[in-house]
């Protein structure tokens, strides 16, 4: 009975600690490439929504998510200018973890970089 208790407990510790290797390691970086500067944004993963707010030429935030379901970068810019920019980009698929780079120009949000583990 004492064998049984404790390889039940090893088993739920390994569970665990896949679960939480796995969990909140995927990052989206979005970088300003414009010759604008960024007065407000939103980017949109999965119904996770992040606010970007100032972001100056050349400059980056990073954000970090958990994959939840299927979907797709949806990313709201307005510049300096007064120009916007909406664009949904790449797929994201539960399960697997990324890390990603989105390059904003003046006319267009661009997947730069993409690594998938």
């Amino acid at each position: 009975m004492k064998t049984r208790a404790l390889l039940l407990l090893v088993f739920l510790l390994a569970l665990y600690g896949c679960i939480n290797s796995s969990a909140n390691k995927s990052v989206v970086s979005v970088i300003n490439k414009s010759p604008y500067g960024i007065m407000v944004g939103s980017l949109d993963i999965g119904g996770q929504k992040f606010e970007i707010s100032t972001l100056d030429l050349n400059g980056i935030i990073h954000f970090n998510y958990t994959p939840r379901s299927d979907c797709q970068y949806l990313i709201k810019i307005k510049f300096s200018s007064g120009k916007t920019l909406e664009k949904s980009i790449g797929y994201i698929t539960s399960g697997l973890n990324y890390d990603d780079t989105l390059m904003i120009t003046d006319s267009d949000i661009i997947l730069e970089k993409r690594k998938v583990f």
